[in-house]
């Protein structure tokens, strides 16, 4: 099956990055480019990210790459980098956690703060708080996940950039239940 779908437009093109599950419900996402000419996905096998799930959009970083926040598998917190602006070429790198922090479904929210300066903020699973970890060389190592003090109910939380550069997050308030967003 194909879900957790993600679409990307750049260049004049439309990215599709799909998550298929396979034997033994390992995930794997999928690269597809929409051929404008036919209306159809084209499916781009050798672009494949083993065991990643991806769940936020890519962002460009300073040094010309482009980062995703998600997850490897359901367990542990992970980003995929671009090889540089090609969109079809992807090397994902776990954050790491300490073994007493267990993660279910950690859905990695990026905060791209400039000079590759990075913050991913991860849903909890048996916290109250948001997981948080740091990279300082464009998402290719991080600091080992800690509890930071910012409330967060069990939910994915996103994040990106606005047009004006300010850097947001949304999460759903631990307060009521996953009903009211932050």
């Amino acid at each position: 099956s194909f879900n957790h779908p993600l679409l990307f437009s750049h260049k004049d093109t439309l990215y599709g990055f799909f998550v298929c599950w396979r034997e033994e419900h390992i995930p794997t996402t999928e690269l597809f480019i929409l051929d404008d000419s036919t209306g159809k996905w084209q499916w781009r096998k050798e672009s494949a990210i083993p065991r990643f799930v991806p769940f936020c959009t890519p962002q460009r970083m300073d040094d010309g790459n482009w980062i995703i926040g998600g997850e490897n598998h359901w367990y542990n917190a992970a980003v995929a980098i671009s090889d540089g602006d090609d969109l079809t070429k992807w090397k994902m790198v776990t954050i790491p956690r300490p073994d007493h922090l267990k993660l279910l479904y950690p859905e990695s929210a990026i905060i791209n703060r400039g000079n590759n300066n990075l913050l991913a903020f991860c849903r909890p699973n048996e916290t109250l708080t948001a997981p948080v970890s740091e990279s300082h060389d464009g998402g290719r190592s991080w600091t080992t996940l800690g509890l930071s003090n910012f409330p967060l109910a069990p939910s994915q939380p996103f994040a990106g950039r606005l047009s004006s550069g300010h850097n947001y997050l949304l999460t759903n308030s631990l307060e009521d239940d996953r009903c009211l967003l932050s």
